[in-house]
């Protein structure tokens, strides 16, 4: 209610703004850093779940209704090494390598149409019912020609090898599990069963060759040894040898005989040299002539000894002298018998090699004289022994080939046969678990990108911040948002109405944190005229202006509101009823300021309104007086707000905020463009304003408690107060 000192007036309901959940239309936003990216999806997570609801749903419908397909795989092994029964002499021990391109070989052999139409044609596929129909998807009724079968399983037919490895991986791909499994067995079946009767038929064709050529080989060993046979007896050669080596045999053995009889007769001399006389190696060394001697030299010192001691004539001296001389007779005796045994040795090793080079004398001559023979047969055995050689190696390939018929293997092996598959491989859940994955990120990214480009609003203080070069001194909420304490009613009077009723919500709180912004009721304040304006209509600087000059008059500092916004008079209409007396009039002098004065009895507020009905004076505002007024009203009053008219429409409102203290400029939360926001700050700039920062209007509870850290703090407010 509002009190002119004469009457008490009913406030006017005449709305400025509807206070509903704000627009989720928005301006631009940067995303610059991957927190913010984060803060824009949760932003938009409802709209970024239907997006990915839509293309999970997509996905999902694809794979279900997608032709299943399974695949069977069975691995084949090579042999590296020959594995036989029976190993024949060409082949012996040898490894039997198999090479990264002969492995590429056998692939290509497994798919080749003569592989596939042996299992076609061994199992009978082409008239099973249950192939045909997953081979024609039901189009056609069994049987199937052979080809046609053939063709169809090599459409679905893969093969590979696994990595550097010996073993290829047989793959077919059907709509029936039971049937990709048969068909991929029965296919490796043929491929092994192709080996090994391959291998059969080689054989047999090489038994078949080497008879043949047995036949000419065994007619030619004959007539070669017939021939040598012909050839000894016409040239007396039969008792030579075989080689024609025997008398050659004959003299090296007469050489070596001769040799060692020359040696003999060598010693023999030697020996007879050495023992011509008593001192004789052969001599010396006979026992008996040591024992002789030994005896004579006993009885020379006998006697020596008994001549000088009784005489020579003395019966013991004739006595030693008696036995000494028969010693030396038998000494003498064995020696000459020694000396005639040796050159006895000497006349035998002589006449010996005298015989022997008088044979070796007749071998040479019988050797000399079978020589021209000897050539001419040695040609003729060589012939027949290779004759026998070439008939020997033909004849062992031929018995081991007739050995190893019908034990040949399959130089492939099964490690393992296909199992009927369990799951389908096409569709194939992983890839279109990946392809959702993808596509849920690139809609979700996309939607939140699409949106996101769309506003043209700020959603945070930072955000503001950063692209007005202002601090944000308030956020004021949305009273929608606002849980603790419900608001009901849309009108700006209602809005008025609740921070009387409500001193101590979130929403009242934002007007305190603008009164401390101003430092208003300290020592230093920083401005006792402020000017709350904004860039537009339709922001919320009439609510503001009101609201923050009742919480200001609650609390207990002498406040005025000055309606300066002479076109749409939204302070006045809101506050008051039709009232003749206002700002102009006090400004041109036909009215006092105390007639002009209202009061408002629930805050204490005074209200310099506009008068309703006329045509304004639209210079009054910028002119010296209202200047004036301004410092009149300083005196009386401790902060004076100021409702001005947009600045980017209206000249009056630069110069109003040009003669204040202070303004703050009003920006709508996600509704304000940011570049008329910009312009409207050079503006202000230019007019030589004190622009102190922006107040941040319509600010959703809800949303900017996920926004970022600055904002959480409003997340108290939704808790009951109990809690």
């Amino acid at each position: 209610m509002i009190h002119d000192g004469k009457n008490t007036q009913k406030v006017g309901l005449i709305p400025d703004y509807p206070y509903g959940a704000p627009s989720d239309e928005g301006g631009a936003k940067n995303l610059i850093d991957f927190r913010a990216i984060m803060d824009a999806l949760t932003r938009r997570k409802w709209a970024v779940l239907g997006a990915v609801l839509i293309v999970l749903a997509v996905v999902a419908a694809i794979f279900i209704f997608s032709d299943k397909r399974f695949d069977a795989v069975a691995l084949v092994g090579l042999e590296r090494t020959a594995d036989r029964v029976i190993t024949t002499p060409s082949e012996g021990n040898s490894n039997v390598l198999i090479d990264m391109p002969s492995v590429d070989t056998e692939v290509t052999i497994l798919l080749s149409p003569e592989v596939v139409r042996r299992a076609v044609e061994s199992q009978k596929l082409n008239e099973d019912v249950a192939f045909v129909n997953a081979a024609t998807n039901g189009k056609k009724p069994a049987p199937i020609s052979v080809g046609e079968a053939a063709d169809r399983i090599l459409s679905k037919l893969t093969a590979q090898r696994q990595g550097a490895s010996y073993v290829i991986e047989v793959i077919y791909s059907s709509r029936d599990p039971d049937v990709a499994a048969r068909v991929a067995n029965d296919v490796v079946d043929a491929y092994i069963n192709r080996q090994v009767v391959t291998a059969e038929s080689t054989r047999t064709g090489d038994i078949s060759v080497l008879e043949g050529r047995l036949d000419g080989l065994r007619n030619n060993v004959i007539e070669a040894e017939s021939a040598v046979a012909r050839y000894k007896a016409a040239n007396s050669l039969v008792n030579i040898g075989s080689d024609g080596t025997a008398v050659q045999d004959e003299i090296g053995n007469l050489n070596t005989q001769l040799a060692q009889a020359r040696a003999e007769l060598a010693v023999a001399q030697g020996q007879a040299r050495a023992n011509s006389n008593d001192s004789g190696t052969m001599v010396s060394d006979s026992d008996l002539i040591r024992n002789l001697r030994l005896q004579a030299a006993q009885l020379s010192a006998e006697r020596a000894r008994l001549a000088e001691r009784y005489g020579p004539s003395h019966p013991e001296s004739v006595r030693v002298e008696t036995q000494l001389a028969s010693i030396r007779a038998d000494l003498n005796r064995e020696t000459s018998r020694i000396q005639q045994g040796i050159r006895s040795d000497v006349s035998i090793a002589s006449n010996r090699v005298a015989a022997l080079e008088s044979a070796l004398n007749r071998a040479q001559g019988r050797l000399v004289a079978g020589n021209d023979a000897s050539v001419r047969l040695n040609e003729l055995e060589r012939m027949a022994q290779s004759a026998r050689d070439l008939y020997q190696v033909f004849l062992e390939r031929y018995r081991s080939e007739l050995a190893t018929a019908g034990t040949e293997k399959s130089q492939a092996y099964v490690i393992a046969k296909a199992l009927t598959p369990q799951l389908p491989s096409s569709p194939n859940p992983v890839v279109f678990a990946l392809i959702a994955l993808l596509g849920t990120l690139a809609a979700g990214g996309a939607t939140a990108f699409f949106l996101e480009s769309r506003e043209k609003g700020v959603l945070v203080r930072d955000d503001a911040e950063r692209q007005f070069g202002l601090p944000v001194i308030a956020a004021i909420p949305n009273l929608a948002t606002v849980k603790d304490m419900p608001f009901k009613g849309g009108q700006t009077f209602d809005i008025a109405n609740y921070v009387v009723k409500n001193d101590g919500s979130v929403f009242n709180e934002a007007f305190r944190s603008i009164r401390t912004a101003l430092r208003v009721g300290q020592p230093k304040q920083l401005a006792k005229t402020v000017v709350i304006t904004s860039t537009s209509a339709g922001e919320g600087k009439t609510t503001c202006s009101i609201c923050l000059a009742r919480t200001t008059a609650m609390a207990g500092i002498k406040t005025l509101l000055i309606d300066a916004d002479t076109r749409r008079t939204a302070t006045s209409r809101t506050m008051s009823f039709d009232r003749e007396v206002g700002l102009l009039d006090v400004l041109d002098g036909s009215a006092t300021l105390d007639e002009a004065l209202l009061l408002d009895e629930a805050t204490g507020m005074y209200l310099l309104p506009q008068k309703i009905r006329g045509t304004p004076n639209l210079d009054a505002l910028q002119s010296t007086r209202m200047e004036e007024l301004l410092e009149r009203l300083k005196t009386r009053f401790d902060l004076i707000v100021i409702d001005t008219a947009p600045v980017l429409p209206v000249a009056e409102t630069k110069a109003l905020a040009a003669m204040a203290d202070a303004t703050l400029l009003v920006v709508r939360w996600r509704y304000t463009n940011v570049r008329s926001v910009q312009m409207t700050i050079q503006q202000l700039h230019r007019a030589d304003a004190t622009l102190l920062g922006t107040l941040m209007t319509q600010v959703n509870l809800k949303a900017t408690a996920m926004l970022r850290e600055d904002e959480m703090y409003y997340e108290a407010y939704y808790q009951p107060a109990d809690s």
